[in-house]
């Protein structure tokens, strides 16, 4: 699923289970993969910012595209 946009409420039930559970299995995977620390200081830069690219751009040094790319490739893709 896009999970661009910033409101699962226009999903069909089975869609925003999927969504939520996808968004939650994405940010294990940046806890995991760059310590917990590290979501803490994304939530941070996110108030910052105010913007999602440039907020994750700053933390882990890498654009969001390329994250989900290597969370892709680790986990598979689930949904449409």
């Amino acid at each position: 699923y896009d999970l661009s946009d910033y409101s699962f409420g226009s999903f069909g039930p089975d869609a925003a289970r999927y969504a939520y559970l996808q968004s939650y299995a994405f940010i294990e995977f940046l806890s995991r993969s760059h310590g917990d620390d590290s979501v803490r200081r994304l939530c941070k830069a996110l108030l910052r910012k105010r913007d999602i690219d440039r907020a994750f751009k700053a933390t882990y040094r890498a654009e969001l595209a390329k994250l989900e790319d290597r969370f892709i490739s680790r986990y598979g893709r689930v949904g449409g």
